[in-house]
């Protein structure tokens, strides 16, 4: 996931933004034990995917 766009999250159905979620969280659950471990090549990864979740998150709460 490289820098999502609302525009492109908006047209994902709500089955595919929840799946999307749960890879969303799995990547950062990953990352961030990669990042405690030193292995993680680039820390802005992190930033990266929560921010993409917080999309998520926001277009979800919207459709509610």
């Amino acid at each position: 996931m490289k820098g999502l766009k609302l525009s492109d999250i908006r047209g994902w159905s709500m089955e595919e933004l929840e799946k999307k979620m749960t890879e969303a969280r799995k990547s950062l659950f990953d990352a961030r034990l990669k990042h405690a471990r030193r292995q993680l090549e680039n820390p802005m990864k992190l930033r990266e995917i929560r921010r993409d979740l917080a999309k998520m998150l926001t277009l979800k709460k919207e459709n509610l």
